[in-house]
C-alpha cells in the first residue's frame, strides 16, 4: 500500500500554518485577562503575518472566552462586545484563514467549539464562522454523565472549577485552498478512533487546539505531545498544535516535530506543511481490527495451555492420593466400560488410580 510519504514536490499540495502560544493562565476569569490575552494573540498573529505568507493562523482552546456568535446577537456587555470587534476587525484585514477556540452557545446548550473565520467559505460574513464542538469530553470537569442520578455531586461541580459543556455530535471538516482539516480539541488528539474518523472524513490534516495551563507542569504538556505524535504517524498526516503554554508545535507525517515553541512563553511558529489526502494508511481504513485480531490469536493457545494445566493438576492430585475413596468413580467407569473384573475394593481403588495417573500423562489433556 503506497503512503502519503510517498509524494513527490509535484503531486503534494501545501500550506503555511502558524500556530500561536500566548501563556496564559486559565485559572483567571475577569474581562482585563481576557483582553491581556486577546491583546497577545493579535500582536503575535501580525509579527507572523509581516514575516511570511501564512494560510492558517491558529490560536488555543478557548483563546477568546465570550462566546463570538452570542455576543454579536444578544450580548449587551460593552467590554466583552468590544474585545470580540477586536477580533472580527482582525479577521476582517487578513487573507489567511483564521482558527481559534470559544464557547458556541445553541438552545440553552454550551459547547467547548472551534471557530473557523475562512474568506473561501464564508466570503465577508466574518460574524457567522464555521464552527466544531467538541465531542469527546473530560469526565468530571467538562462532562457529568449522571447529573440526574447524582444531583448533589453535579451541583458540587457547578459550583466549583468545572466548566460543564454539551456534546458535540458532529465530525467536521473544513477547507482551506481546497485542502481538508479538522480541528480536535484539547485531549481529543490522544484518541486514535476520533483521529481516523475526521481523517476519512476527509480531513488532510489535523490541529489541535488546547490549554494546558491548568497543570503547569513540563512533564504534564511533553506527555500530551507524545501522545499527538502517534496520531500523525498513525494516519500519516501532518499535526499542528497550538496550546495555551505548551507544547505549541507543527508534527510532520512521518511523526517528526518540525517546529516547536519553548512552553511557558509568548511566541508562535510558522511552517510548511505538505499535504498529499489520496492515500490512507491501514490504520486510517481499518482502525483497531488488526489489534483485536493479535489478541484474539494470542488468546486462544494460552487459555487452551491453561486448561491443560487445570486439567493435568486435577489427574496428578487423583493420582498421588490413593488413599482417597475412588470406588464409587471406578464402579462408574467399569459400569461405562462393561467391565466386571474388578470386583473387590482394593482391585477398584487401583483401577482408578491407575486411569487418572495416565490420564494426567496424556499430551493432549
Amino acid at each position: 500500500m503506497s503512503s502519503p510519504l510517498d509524494c513527490n514536490e509535484e503531486e503534494c499540495k501545501s500550506l503555511t500554518v502558524c500556530a500561536v502560544q500566548n501563556n496564559t493562565d486559565s485559572s483567571k476569569y475577569e474581562v482585563e485577562f481576557y483582553r491581556r490575552d486577546v491583546s497577545s494573540l493579535l500582536s503575535l498573529s501580525e509579527k507572523a503575518l509581516e514575516d511570511s505568507d501564512i494560510d492558517i493562523i491558529v490560536w488555543p482552546e478557548t483563546s477568546v472566552v465570550p462566546p463570538v456568535e452570542w455576543n454579536l446577537k444578544h450580548g449587551t456587555d460593552s467590554d466583552r462586545l468590544n474585545l470580540i470587534n477586536e477580533v472580527l476587525n482582525f479577521v476582517g484585514k487578513i487573507d489567511s484563514c483564521l482558527v481559534l477556540g470559544n464557547q458556541s452557545k445553541e438552545d440553552d446548550a454550551d459547547y467547548n467549539a472551534a471557530l473557523v473565520f475562512n474568506s473561501d467559505s464564508l466570503g465577508n460574513k466574518k460574524e457567522n464562522p464555521l464552527i466544531y464542538r467538541k465531542i469527546h469530553l473530560v469526565p468530571f470537569t467538562e462532562y457529568f454523565a449522571w447529573k440526574n442520578i447524582f444531583p448533589h455531586i453535579y451541583k458540587i461541580l457547578l459550583n466549583g472549577d468545572s466548566r460543564l459543556w454539551e456534546k458535540g455530535s458532529e465530525f467536521s471538516v473544513f477547507r482551506v485552498n481546497d485542502v481538508g482539516f479538522s480541528t480536535p480539541i484539547c485531549f481529543e488528539d490522544t484518541f486514535g478512533s476520533l483521529c481516523r474518523t475526521y481523517v476519512n472524513n476527509g480531513a488532510d490534516f489535523l490541529i489541535n487546539l488546547s490549554n494546558d495551563s491548568w497543570a503547569k507542569s513540563n512533564t504534564a504538556q511533553n506527555q500530551h505531545l507524545s501522545m499527538a505524535v502517534f496520531r500523525a504517524v498513525e494516519n500519516e498526516c501532518p499535526l499542528v498544535r497550538s496550546t495555551a503554554s505548551g507544547v505549541t508545535c507543527v508534527i510532520g507525517a512521518n511523526g517528526k516535530i518540525l517546529k516547536q515553541c519553548e512552553s511557558f512563553s509568548e511566541s508562535y511558529v510558522v511552517e510548511k506543511i505538505k499535504i498529499n489526502g489520496n492515500k490512507k494508511t491501514f490504520y486510517t481504513r481499518f482502525g483497531n481490527w488488526f489489534a483485536f485480531f493479535c489478541v484474539f490469536v494470542w488468546r486462544l493457545p494460552f487459555r487452551f495451555h491453561l486448561r491443560r494445566r487445570a486439567l493435568r493438576r486435577r489427574m496428578t492430585a487423583v493420582w498421588m492420593h490413593p488413599r482417597s475413596d475412588w470406588a464409587a468413580f471406578a464402579r462408574a467407569l467399569c459400569r461405562r466400560k462393561s467391565c466386571s473384573c474388578l470386583a473387590s475394593r482394593s482391585s477398584l481403588r487401583e483401577a482408578a488410580a491407575i486411569w487418572c495417573g495416565a490420564m494426567a500423562m496424556v499430551p493432549w489433556c
